[in-house]
């Protein structure tokens, strides 16, 4: 199982590295990801709607989003367009678990991006600083990576066999930015705003790192976007696990 795994893994990349090459990277990716977060942070200025270290963060969460929420779902499409659905189905390791394995290469792409952006953006804002108050919370935003990975793929599992990926995970996209706290403190809201925030991505990662560069502790946080992460993850499974079993009973295929 291991090896397969680690297979899984080392394909993954070099799929990846095929479709978009390092000269992709350079010349398209990475301009586009740095004028973005310039874009959030100065927009954030201009509206008073926190200092640099607030905006800054939140803007790298939201530059990785893209990746991990948009992109990812080419792991499932790729699957529909090219009819392989039914063998992994039929393989040794569970469909979930070769999504997510398939899915990490999408996960370091968006860290990627966002070191990129710390480093350059920094500079370019003026806030030399930010490098050194982020860097150390790097892992924080790895968590993040892997909650917002989970929605990503719950997503695509839902859509994909529907060709409405796209537009569902721009929607996930904007939902995040709009709910949780990217450019704006939403605080605690209650009801069903209260509740939709405490389920996303992000929410509780963000709060975390502007809790630990504010210089207090907040391992609470840290523990629910953990549990967020496993959350999205399982919807993801039972979403294509209830796709497998309605496709052996009825025939109908949502990937074929």
């Amino acid at each position: 199982m291991v090896w397969r795994a680690r297979l899984v893994c080392r394909l993954s990349l070099r799929d990846f590295l095929v479709v978009y090459p390092v000269r992709v990277f350079l010349s398209s990716m990475l301009p586009q990801a740095l004028m973005q977060v310039l874009f959030l942070v100065l927009l954030g200025r201009m509206l008073h709607l926190g200092d640099d270290t607030f905006l800054m963060t939140g803007a790298l969460a939201q530059v990785m989003v893209g990746e991990t929420v948009i992109a990812v779902a080419d792991v499932l499409v790729d699957d529909k367009d090219s009819g392989t659905m039914p063998s992994l189905r039929r393989g040794v390791i569970p469909v979930g678990m070769v999504a997510a394995l398939r899915a990490w290469v999408h996960g370091a792409h968006g860290l990627v991006l966002l070191v990129c952006c710390l480093l350059v953006d920094s500079l370019l804002l003026g806030s030399p600083g930010l490098i050194l108050r982020v860097l150390p919370l790097l892992p924080l935003y790895v968590l993040m990576a892997l909650s917002s990975l989970g929605l990503g793929l719950a997503g695509a599992a839902v859509a994909t066999g529907r060709r409405s990926d796209v537009l569902v995970g721009n929607l996930l996209n904007t939902v995040i930015m709009l709910g949780s706290g990217v450019l704006v403190s939403l605080g605690h809201p209650g009801g069903w705003l209260g509740a939709l925030t405490e389920l996303l991505p992000i929410t509780h990662g963000l709060a975390a790192v502007r809790e630990f560069i504010a210089g207090r502790s907040d391992f609470g946080d840290v523990g629910w976007e953990f549990v967020v992460a496993l959350g999205w993850f399982g919807v993801m499974t039972a979403v294509l696990r209830i796709q497998s079993v309605r496709a052996r009973r009825t025939g109908f295929d949502e990937f074929a």
